[in-house]
C-alpha cells in the first residue's frame, strides 16, 4: 500500500498483543517497511547513548516494566541505520540481556529509502530450542533475503553479572531458552524520525526440522 505513517519520538514502541479468545503468540513472522530520514535524534529526556539507533522487531514479549520484570522477555531481531543486522535476547527487564548474537552487515546504510524487515522465530527440536531468521527486503521490492539465522538451544547468556541477573527472582537460568509462549509482539525504534507501513504480525506453523 502507498499509505505510511511518521514518527518523531526517539523511543518507538508499538505493541500488537495477542487477539482476545487466540492462543498467545508464539511462532511468528513479524513484518514491516520503514524508512529513516533521520538518526541521532537526541532529547534530553529521552536518548540513551547505550542504545544504538536501529528498529527491531520483537517476539515473545510482555509488559516490560520495573512493577513486573519478569514478564520482559524479548527475543529482538533488529537492524540499525548503517545496515548492520543481529539478534538480542532478554531474559527479565532490564537486567536479563544478552550481547548481540548472529551479527552481520548485509546492506549499506539505509537512511533515506524504504526498506522491509521481516523477523521470524519458531521452536525447533521438540520445543527445546528456538530457531531465529531475519529477512531484508533492501530494494523495496518484495525481494526478501535471509540475512540471519540462529538456534538458541542453551549457551546463550545474559551479560550481566551473577549479583545483577538473580537480584529479580525469576527462577530462570542465566541463558534460559525463551520456548515459551507470550503475549506481546513489539515494533521497536529508537534515536530516529521514521516512516513506516504495512506491519504485520501472523502465527505460523514451524517447519517439521529433525533437529537444529
Amino acid at each position: 500500500s502507498g499509505i505510511s505513517w511518521r514518527i518523531t519520538h526517539p523511543q518507538v514502541r508499538m505493541h500488537v498483543d495477542t487477539p482476545p479468545g487466540y492462543a498467545q503468540w508464539k511462532n511468528v513472522e513479524i513484518t514491516g517497511y520503514v524508512k529513516i530520514n533521520k538518526t541521532n535524534v537526541i532529547t534530553a529526556d529521552h536518548y540513551q547513548n547505550d542504545i544504538p539507533d536501529h528498529i527491531a522487531w520483537l517476539a515473545r514479549s510482555g509488559e516490560h516494566s520495573d512493577r513486573n520484570p519478569c514478564d520482559g522477555t524479548a527475543l529482538s531481531g533488529a537492524i540499525r541505520d548503517d545496515g548492520s543486522v543481529g539478534w538480542k535476547k532478554e531474559i527479565w527487564f532490564t537486567g536479563g540481556y544478552t550481547s548481540e548474537s548472529a551479527k552481520a552487515k548485509p546492506t549499506n546504510s539505509i537512511v533515506g529509502r524504504w526498506i522491509g524487515w521481516k523477523v521470524v522465530v519458531y521452536n525447533i527440536d521438540n520445543g527445546k530450542a528456538v530457531k531465529m531468521e531475519s529477512y531484508l527486503d533492501d530494494k523495496d521490492d518484495n525481494h526478501w533475503v535471509r540475512v540471519t539465522n540462529l538456534t538458541d538451544s542453551g549457551g546463550w547468556y545474559a551479560d550481566r553479572s551473577d549479583k545483577e541477573f538473580y537480584s529479580v527472582n525469576c527462577g530462570r537460568p542465566k541463558d534460559y531458552v525463551i520456548t515459551n509462549s507470550a503475549p506481546r509482539v513489539v515494533f521497536r525504534a529508537d534515536n530516529m524520525i521514521l516512516d513506516f507501513k504495512d506491519l504485520s504480525v501472523r502465527e505460523i506453523e514451524p517447519p517439521h526440522y529433525l533437529s537444529p
